[in-house]
């Protein structure tokens, strides 16, 4: 199979405010910048992404959510950004704490209700209600 790319698109009306925000705020590369002068897209990668900013491009901003594992070292600490552009930047810890509900345990005994439907859940399986 030949080299496939997918980009994400995000509208700019001044690009040249965009390039500096995602190349030092984000840390991203700038992969691609053209035409040479007065440049209307820029191409960035980073993280897993490739953002294609393109000048007048017609599409609403968008939102970028970045998951790292200490998001207090991102972007100085901040947990929310927004791009010259009107992207939405939200910084997430990758791995967050588990929070789990205390359980109250019990033996319930309840009888199969006549006729109860059979429903399927996840992953195929077959459940009834009891009553």
């Amino acid at each position: 199979m030949s080299k496939i790319h997918a980009e994400v698109l995000l509208p700019t009306k001044e690009l040249l405010k965009d390039i500096p925000f995602y190349t030092e705020v984000l840390g991203m590369r700038m992969d691609m910048i053209y035409p040479a002068d007065n440049p209307t897209v820029a191409v960035f990668s980073g993280y897993g992404l490739r953002l294609r900013i393109e000048k007048n491009a017609g599409v609403p901003p968008g939102k970028i959510r970045v998951l790292c594992k200490e998001p207090k070292d991102f972007a100085n600490g901040k947990n929310s950004l927004q791009a010259p552009n009107g992207t939405k930047i939200e910084i997430e810890r990758l791995d967050p704490p588990l929070t789990l509900p205390t359980t109250q345990h019990e033996f319930v005994v309840r009888r199969l209700a006549d006729q109860a439907p059979w429903v399927i859940g996840r992953a195929g399986m077959h459940y009834r209600d009891h009553v």
